[in-house]
């Protein structure tokens, strides 16, 4: 299941380094999200300073393939994003093959928790907490945040964050401050695309529209929502198909997703 060719997962190796942003100031660290009462992750937008004795972050762009044979995440497994194309056709012969294989995960880790075995398979946190909490999503799925990013792929995550840091400090900080945080937003170059997949647009035209310090906060939540959530809902959505066939996915509902990674894979899944 971890398998590259299969196409199910992001991996470490999907993003690499391109385009410098400039460095954080002291800035606000969670190891957990804060919930609501239904158990779905929630947050607020934290504000930092930037500091420029710090060494650069990094936006992102696609790489070329890995050679190796096996997804590689430090952060666990977590639906690859569906490319627009396919979202757009749920009949096209790509999207019924991820249909299928995601629908197989679903009931692979029902029976698992139904026979009581252990998975070795690790997920990531955010996966696990639509896995539990997916009538609720679907009903009322929370504002995503590069809090929440974070917990799939944290590079990425902290490179948005940095981003509301500037966007804070634009609004929020002396007159230097203001003027060197605008001028760090334009001179990223970034439009309303998807990071790391410049084909896919967050808006309608765009390509066209270009993120600056009265918009960037809007690219922030435009990017965590498509990443997070909107192209990963078909993907999702088969998962739970097929878990429903072996046991009601509401019995999910009853645990955090500590005690959810404890029961499909034990305390330990590294």
């Amino acid at each position: 299941l971890q398998r590259k060719q299969l196409g199910l997962w992001r991996g470490d190796s999907q993003f690499k380094p391109s385009v410098p942003i400039p460095p954080p100031g002291p800035s606000r660290t969670s190891s957990s999200l804060p919930t609501s009462s239904s158990g779905v992750a929630d947050d607020s937008v934290p504000s930092s300073s930037p500091s420029s004795s710090s060494s650069p972050s990094w936006v992102w762009t696609l790489p070329a393939d890995a050679p190796d044979e096996y997804i590689h995440t430090s952060e666990g497994l977590f639906p690859q994003v569906m490319a627009a194309r396919l979202s757009a056709d749920p009949n096209n012969a790509e999207s019924v093959r991820l249909a299928l294989v995601f629908s197989t995960v679903g009931r692979f880790l029902a029976r698992s928790i139904h026979d009581a075995r252990l998975v070795d398979l690790h997920f990531s946190p955010f996966f696990l907490d639509l896995l539990s909490h997916w009538s609720h999503w679907l009903r009322s799925p929370v504002l995503l945040s590069p809090l929440h990013l974070q917990l799939v792929d944290t590079t990425m995550g902290t490179s948005m964050q940095r981003l509301l840091d500037l966007a804070q400090q634009t609004l929020h900080g002396t007159e230097q401050q203001k003027k060197e945080s605008v001028a760090a937003i334009r001179g990223m170059g970034l439009d309303f695309t998807l990071p790391g997949a410049e084909d896919v647009p967050l808006i309608d035209g765009g390509d066209t529209r270009s993120v600056d310090e009265t918009n960037v906060i809007e690219y922030v939540w435009r990017s965590c929502h498509m990443l997070l959530f909107a192209l990963v809902k078909p993907h999702m959505t088969a998962v739970m198909e097929g878990f429903e066939e072996a046991m009601p996915s509401g019995a999910l509902a009853v645990f955090d997703d500590d005690e959810l990674e404890a029961l499909l894979c034990g305390r330990l899944c590294d």
